[in-house]
């Protein structure tokens, strides 16, 4: 059975708290502050779920909001 994220694999990884998988996506140019629709961005998706070392990291590569 198939299921659906919506969502960047960056969004995905910051609203899960993978440090790691975010630092990988960002040094292979994922786009920071790509729209998440009704989901929100990567950086509202790790705020969301209090994730702050994620948010540390998205805000040092350029993400806002």
């Amino acid at each position: 059975m198939l299921r659906y994220f919506p969502g960047t694999a960056l969004q995905r990884a910051s609203e899960n708290g993978r440090v790691r998988v975010v630092k990988i996506l960002l040094e292979a140019g994922a786009r920071v502050n790509a729209p998440g629709g009704r989901c929100g961005s990567a950086l509202e998706r790790a705020l969301r779920s209090r994730h702050s070392h994620v948010e540390q990291l998205l805000r040092s590569d350029g993400a806002s909001g």
